[in-house]
């Protein structure tokens, strides 16, 4: 179904319903120019927010063809949300609604609907962001791993493209031990997991994960003190 499909009217809300298959995020969205608003929905057992943001594309073009304007300006969306966890949102059992903040809203292109998705998932649902930051890789063929890595990428170095590199040849010479990697991230620029998977090539099966790691710090239980001193840090 279509992910900007009407559902009701703007000033009324969702209905709060179980979800069995994972997180359903319901995120108030307008198309700039049009005045038009309504919800962004995303089911993450279902569907990757790649996904969501490239069929999130296709209907926006096919909105504004309709009503008689250029479907080449359909070039993203703006995100009446706030990125600094003020957003209210409504939880229900398997679902999280948030409501529309104050504001202009945030504007976001289409290739950059992804992670913006996940930077929401890991402010108001840390309890699925990792499930779903794994989830489009375990349908790779992954053997049982003896090491462990966790690439902390600094935003906009590339050096990361040499971790690529060796891992790859050692792939190749069947020098690799199992092995999984997951990467952090903390900009947006760096989000591009698809570039990762790019550069792996043959050692692609040793990505198990891309983490959005720049929200809340919503664990003080595991360190009181780092609490208090990083409050934007979401990863240990």
């Amino acid at each position: 179904g279509s992910r900007l499909a009407s559902m009701m009217p703007w000033c009324i809300l969702a209905l709060l319903l179980a979800c069995a298959d994972g997180l359903h995020l319901q995120v108030p969205l307008s198309l700039p120019g049009l005045g038009y608003k309504n919800w962004l929905h995303w089911v993450t057992e279902r569907e990757t927010a790649e996904e969501v943001a490239e069929q999130s594309s296709r209907t926006s073009a096919g909105y504004f063809e309709t009503h008689g304007h250029d479907p080449a300006a359909a070039t993203g969306v703006t995100l009446h949300v706030s990125l600094n966890g003020e957003t209210p949102a409504l939880h229900g059992v398997g679902r999280l609604q948030l409501q529309e903040a104050e504001g202009p809203g945030l504007w976001v292109p289409w290739e950059d609907l992804p992670v913006r998705l996940h930077m929401l998932l890991a402010m108001l649902a840390p309890e699925t962001a990792i499930t779903t930051e794994e989830a489009p890789f375990k349908h790779q063929n992954h053997s049982k791993s003896s090491v462990g890595m966790f690439v902390l990428l600094s935003p906009g170095r590339l050096s990361w493209r040499m971790l690529c590199w060796s891992l790859r040849v050692a792939t190749l010479r069947e020098m690799l031990v199992p092995s999984s990697m997951h990467v952090l991230v903390h900009s947006l620029e760096d989000w591009r997991p698809r570039q990762w998977l790019d550069q792996l090539g043959v050692a692609a099966p040793v990505l198990r994960g891309f983490h959005w790691c720049k929200g809340p710090n919503r664990y003080p239980q595991f360190n009181p003190e780092l609490f208090e001193k990083k409050p934007r840090d979401n990863y240990y």
